[in-house]
């Protein structure tokens, strides 16, 4: 899939200008390299060239590590010129109501996690223990992930989500910053059920971290479209089951709990909109207003955003 023209502009936040500026914490855009400061630099250059590999076998682009600075604890990485971010292709498509070439990243973006979870390897990689907020949002989907039957583990990515999926103007995928969100996840090499990145990814199709205006221009149909997209090109590689209501569970919980650290109106009108959605799968939602302590703001009178788009259970 090859991006259009008028999508070339965006890549200048990854590369496109020549001056030297800090683009996030603790990562440094020089002309040809981008620096990052990391803890534990040698794990994290180790999985930065995992990744590197896994990428040429596999038909997505990792940035290469050129040197690491022990002293300093920083890794000089490959930068990547002229790509669009999946977060501005997917508000494109919304703006512009046309979907058809988003469908085609989405699938290509699912076989690339199941690649990556089929394949990424490392022996000291340690269990990942799911925090005490994530279960909270587990359960009030109806999830435990503590009585639930085993599902499959993999090494994950950790931060798999639109700051981190970009498409080159040649077509090519591109995955950056193998590394825990800090969040979520907060190790390197983590061993997870796979439902941690497969559900950072449906939180960002339902609309996690768009902007505003794109949130609203959503709609059910659209959301579960682009969902079951990106969920088929994942089973169209992966050898092992992947379960709707585990997906969509970590989707809904990862989801909130970017709502819950979001500031200034994005913390006042989020949660109001996903508190609707909820209203609408008939959830006993009283007992989850002390989350927000917000329940002023849920009135009928904003209750026309997108319900949430998960399948109902049976």
């Amino acid at each position: 899939m090859k991006a259009d023209a008028e999508h070339q502009p965006f890549g200048t936040r990854l590369g496109s200008g020549r001056s030297s500026r800090v683009s996030g914490a603790g990562v440094t855009v020089a002309d040809d390299h981008v620096v990052k400061v990391v803890e534990n630099v040698d794990a994290v250059a180790e999985k930065y060239a995992a990744f590197y590999r896994l990428g040429q076998r596999f038909s997505f682009h990792a940035p290469s590590v050129l040197s690491v600075d022990r002293a300093a604890g920083a890794l000089h990485l490959e930068r990547i010129f002229y790509a669009a971010s999946l977060r501005d292709l997917y508000s494109d498509a919304i703006y512009r109501s046309e979907y058809r070439e988003m469908e085609g990243l989405l699938f290509t973006v699912g076989r690339a996690l199941a690649n990556i979870h089929l394949n990424l390897t490392q022996e000291a990689a340690v269990d990942w223990v799911a925090p005490t907020t994530l279960k909270n949002r587990l359960s009030e989907y109806g999830y435990n992930i503590d009585h639930s039957p085993p599902v499959r583990r993999a090494i994950l990515h950790g931060d798999f989500g639109y700051s981190n999926l970009f498409l080159r103007t040649d077509g090519q995928l591109v995955i950056l910053d193998p590394c825990p969100d800090g969040i979520v996840t907060h190790g390197c090499w983590e061993r997870a059920p796979v439902y941690v990145d497969i559900g950072r990814m449906l939180s960002c199709l339902e609309g996690a971290a768009l902007p505003l205006r794109a949130i609203v221009r959503l709609n059910t149909a659209t959301i579960c479209r682009m969902q079951r997209t990106f969920l088929d090109g994942y089973r169209d590689v992966a050898n092992f089951p992947v379960e709707d209501t585990a997906a969509f569970a970590f989707g809904y919980a990862i989801m909130m709990e970017q709502a819950a650290g979001s500031k200034g109106v994005g913390s006042i009108v989020k949660p109001a909109l996903r508190y609707n959605r909820l209203v609408r799968r008939n959830f006993p939602l009283k007992r989850k207003l002390k989350y927000y302590g917000r329940a002023n703001l849920v009135r009928d009178d904003i209750a026309t955003v997108p319900t949430y788009s998960v399948p109902k259970k049976e």
